[in-house]
């Protein structure tokens, strides 16, 4: 027996545990929105009516995605109201239906209603540009939302769209090159309120090194961190280690202060996008400035506004029918 043999003689040698790393909660999703840039072929014939080129409902959708989008739309909308002359043919509730569809799918139908005179119309209502659809011979059907079956109009229906050089049956939002910006912007709200609902923004790396833990020991303070986190989040925890060492333990924290300032660069350069593709001054959607200077007067950029987007689209609308008029600004 060698002087090694002497020394370990009687000893029990500690043998380390496998090292071991674990992650807790659920990974947070993001939404693709793919399905809106699916293109139909350029609004192919299926047998029946002209497909649509998007998918109006992932648009009906997006606008809820972010409020920017929204509020850009919905600003455009009541500055149109404001300049719209209502009348018994077309009344303002009407009208505003049918701005909204125009801004929001790039498509708004008139609709007429027949008198029974037959002479002149009784009046017109806003068809819902979602369900309208391009038929043969210049004809337009509407489905059916209970069996998706397409009924043809049996009045006269009057269509404004947005231009579109691919095809002319319908059209297409002139935002839509602005929509990666306002996904971005609501993927990082989603991530951040599921960074908070898990409680990650307390996230920490626990570092055990101390050979005196049995992996029975390992794996009830992996259970207890567990219950710590998501609805029981910043719970305390108790740990009593008889033989353990200075250090053997250790709370290394996750979250930087760099890595706050991500989350509120990502919602600024992508609320700056959006307020781009509107076209919008941001103080005119109540978005307040970061910086001493401001957005400038709100009644300028009002006015710019109105002058450069409203009266041009006001115009537009005018030419689809004269029951479309305008009280425009000189």
């Amino acid at each position: 027996m060698n002087l090694r043999s002497l020394l370990s003689f009687g000893r029990t040698e500690l043998k380390p545990l496998p090292w071991e790393a674990f992650t807790f909660g659920d990974p947070a999703p993001v939404l693709s929105n793919l399905d809106l840039i699916r293109n139909y072929l350029k609004s192919r014939h299926n047998g029946r009516y002209y497909e649509t080129p998007l998918d109006f409902r992932h648009l009906y959708n997006t606008q809820y995605a972010n409020p920017h989008h929204l509020s850009a739309m919905q600003l455009k909308v009541n500055l149109l109201c404001a300049l719209f002359t209502p009348s018994d043919y077309l009344p303002l509730p009407e009208f505003r239906k049918f701005a909204l569809n125009a801004l929001v799918l790039g498509n708004a139908y008139l609709e007429e209603i027949p008198s029974k005179s037959q002479l002149t119309p009784k009046g017109f209502i806003s068809a819902p540009a979602m369900y309208v659809r391009r038929m043969d011979d210049a004809k337009y059907g509407i489905m059916r939302l209970d069996s998706f079956e397409l009924k043809e109009f049996n009045s006269r229906i009057y269509h404004w769209q947005e231009d579109d050089l691919e095809q002319e049956y319908y059209g297409k939002p002139y935002y839509l090159a602005g929509l990666q910006a306002a996904w971005l912007n609501e993927e990082a709200t989603l991530f951040r309120r599921k960074y908070y609902r898990n409680g990650n923004h307390a996230g920490f790396i626990l570092y055990l090194s101390d050979p005196a833990y049995s992996l029975d020991d390992v794996k009830n303070l992996k259970l207890a961190l567990k219950e710590s986190k998501g609805p029981g989040a910043f719970r305390n925890l108790f740990l009593y280690a008889p033989k353990g060492k200075k250090d053997g333990i250790q709370v290394i924290p996750v979250e930087s202060a760099q890595a706050q300032d991500k989350f509120f660069d990502i919602k600024g350069v992508s609320m700056a996008d959006v307020c781009a593709t509107h076209r919008v001054p941001p103080n005119m959607m109540a978005v307040q400035s970061s910086n001493a200077g401001g957005f400038g007067n709100i009644t300028e950029a009002r006015d710019a506004l109105i002058q450069n987007e409203i009266v041009p689209l006001a115009k537009l609308f005018a030419a689809v029918h004269p029951v479309l008029q305008f009280d425009l600004p000189k």
